[in-house]
């Protein structure tokens, strides 16, 4: 039965039918009043709670995935900030015994040159010629001198003469011993500044430690501030993280197309070595070998950049002792240097390999006579650098797929905190609605049965006033 004929089922004309359907309604509505009122407040009642308990939990797994993602962020940071303090005291370890390590040395080589400097400076004293014995005699004589006495006069004579020779000795003694304390002024000069480039040296030293220090006491205050969190802080953690894992997803995005680019140079030349129609199951052998040289290359990046502790994929390679560690560094370093040898000259043939697979179907076409191009070198030699560096390109991908699962997490785990505040938004907006709906409903229903209520509470007073009747 169709819809049109359900609603005119009482009388031919649909208006009709229309206010018959409504008075039965209001009828059924009326009479099952007592079951229909607690049914509809207990479902919609029902409803409304369990929406917002669904709320109130939503809300609460919101906030403890908050809690987490910052405890995840700060923990980040603080990986990070830890790793930057062991550089910097490391190599402030290393400047200090570069720099300050023979200093005990130094400091006996600059007091044995002080003491020296300060001999040879004593020794340039100017120390006036001591006075003559005989010149308190010459004072009394100057001061009584004889009258008459040609013996006297001869003597005195004499005495000036010698005077005279004694004050040109001590006039040429003294002035060699001038050009001696010159000549020790002179030598000292070279003393001097070797001793200058000495504290120089020191100076330069204590420097960059002093700028080392600084570095260190920089790191550890964002190690406090870190310590002491804060919403700007958790905020900067949080923009950093989406920052990254975009800049991961770049690099990653970089790398798919160095990887394609390196297997489109070298799958023509594989193909020629393990034959063009062998199989391994549905691919070609030639493609998966290409695959698997291309994927060696990687995984000598990887063994590279876990043992230099770069990247955090296989943590038993970090843990191991520093020369294990170092061998296998050198191991990927030489299965990196071979993969990328050969992926070199796969390239590099690949360009003959094209020539000559043109020149053979010029000959399959009919071509009277073909002449072979020319490798050009500039095509050949380009394609074998670019064979060389995309390995060396892809052996850094396990440092930038580290730090996309890294910071991913934290930018995943922000994504589902907010779907879950968002959720919880709209469980409790559907609670809301629903107590709204529970009240629109008490309306309707109260205006649907409003005049058979009306009717009976008319019915019920006039009998009430009946009986009051027969009882006076």
């Amino acid at each position: 039965m169709s819809a049109e004929a359900l609603l005119g089922l009482w009388a031919e004309s649909l208006p009709v039918s229309l206010i018959i359907w409504l008075v039965l309604l209001v009828v059924v509505l009326y009479a099952g009043r007592r079951w229909i009122e607690p049914l509809a407040a207990t479902v919609l009642g029902g409803v409304d709670r369990m929406l917002r308990y669904s709320a109130r939990s939503v809300r609460a797994a919101a906030r403890w995935m908050d809690r987490r993602q910052r405890l995840y962020l700060r923990w980040l940071e603080r990986e990070r900030l830890d790793q930057r303090l062991y550089r910097e005291l490391r190599g402030l370890h290393d400047r200090v015994n570069r720099d300050l390590g023979g200093y005990p040395v130094l400091q006996h080589s600059l007091h044995t040159q002080i003491q020296r400097l300060e001999r040879d400076y004593h020794a340039t004293e100017d120390v006036p010629p001591p006075e003559p014995a005989w010149l308190r005699t010459v004072a009394d004589l100057a001061a009584n001198p004889p009258q008459g006495d040609p013996a006297v006069a001869r003597v005195l004579e004499d005495i000036h003469d010698g005077l005279q020779r004694a004050s040109r000795a001590s006039l040429e003694q003294y002035q060699a011993a001038s050009r001696k304390r010159l000549e020790l002024l002179r030598d000292m000069l070279p003393a001097w500044r070797a001793l200058g480039e000495r504290l120089r040296g020191v100076e330069q030293a204590i420097q960059g430690v002093t700028a080392r220090s600084r570095q260190v006491d920089e790191v550890l205050s964002r190690e406090r501030a870190l310590a002491d969190g804060g919403p700007e802080l958790d905020a900067g953690l949080g923009v950093g993280a989406i920052g990254r894992t975009l800049l991961g997803l770049l690099l990653l995005g970089l790398m798919a197309v160095a990887a394609a680019t390196s297997f489109y140079l070298i799958q023509r030349p594989m193909a020629e070595s393990f034959g063009m129609t062998e199989t391994l199951g549905p691919w070609p052998l030639a493609s998966v070998a290409a695959g698997v040289l291309i994927a060696l290359g990687i995984a000598a990046g990887l063994l590279m950049t876990e043992t230099r502790r770069m990247s955090g994929l296989v943590p038993a390679l970090g843990t191991l002792d520093q020369r294990a560690r170092a061998r296998l560094f050198w191991a990927g370093l030489l299965v990196l240097v071979v993969v990328a040898s050969l992926q070199g000259a796969l390239a590099f043939s690949r360009d003959m390999l094209l020539g000559r697979d043109q020149w053979l179907a010029l000959i399959m076409s009919g071509e009277p006579d073909p002449v072979m191009a020319a490798t050009q070198w500039i095509p050949a030699l380009t394609q074998m650098l670019m064979g060389v560096l995309l390995p060396l390109l892809l052996a850094l991908s396990a440092v930038v797929l580290d730090t996309c699962l890294r910071h991913g997490r934290a930018v995943f785990g922000m994504l589902a905190a907010l779907a879950l505040h968002l959720l919880g938004f709209a469980l409790g907006l559907a609670g809301r609605l629903v107590r709204w709906i529970a009240a629109l409903v008490a309306v309707i229903y109260g205006l649907l049965i409003f005049v058979p209520v009306k009717l009976e509470a008319l019915v019920r007073q006039k009998a009430n006033g009946r009986g009051l009747k027969l009882e006076g």
